[in-house]
């Protein structure tokens, strides 16, 4: 779903004014909006629109807090946990081909990696190697690109951690903010800066 459908869909929500939520419990506000947005309901710890927005829904005069951002590592470990299948299916390729699994210290190995060094990178950096190459050396070649993903990613969960432990969440961040209030060493906010 584009933003643009999003915004539209937004405004008919709106303009239909106020709807009972179809379900009780703290769940059904969000279910009667996914619902009405023409969202599935996933229960899956993913972002609700294209793995990219999170919907938050609220009851008026509720005393809830919407967490407008949490640090979420199941989304993380779904990226590499997908990685590592793939990973897994090319080795099987090579395996089943009786093709050679090139080791990190392999001559062509090196020069792959060494690729991601190159200015003005993109797939054209890496097409001939893939595509015109005989089977082992594409196979590999994506092999290595797999394993830079997962370094990759695995370096922006630890900064993110790191920077999620150190500076809290966004909603924490915006309340402190929002009362005039600054936290102290202990992550407790600190009354007497009012």
């Amino acid at each position: 779903m584009t933003l643009k459908e999003i915004e539209r869909r937004l405004h008919a929500l709106k303009a239909m004014g106020y709807i009972p939520a179809g379900r009780h419990g703290s769940t059904g506000v969000g279910h009667t909006f996914e619902q009405k947005m023409g969202l599935s309901e996933t229960n899956i710890p993913v972002p609700d629109l294209g793995g990219r927005v999170e919907i938050k829904t609220t009851r008026r005069d509720s005393d809830s807090l919407v967490t407008l951002f949490c640090f979420n590592r199941g989304v993380w470990h779904i990226a590499r946990a997908s990685l590592e299948e793939l990973l897994l299916d090319y080795h099987d390729f090579l395996r089943q081909q009786g093709l050679l699994l090139w080791e990190k210290d392999h001559p062509q190995v090196q020069k792959i990696r060494g690729l991601a060094y190159a200015s003005n990178r993109s797939y054209m950096t890496y097409k001939t190697y893939i595509e015109t190459s005989p089977p082992e050396t594409a196979a590999n070649t994506i092999i290595c690109l797999i394993h830079q993903a997962n370094y990759l990613l695995d370096q922006q969960l630890r900064q993110l951690e790191k920077q999620f432990l150190e500076e809290g969440g966004l909603l924490k961040n915006f309340i402190l903010r929002a009362n005039g209030l600054r936290e102290n060493n202990s992550g407790h906010a600190d009354l007497q800066s009012l």
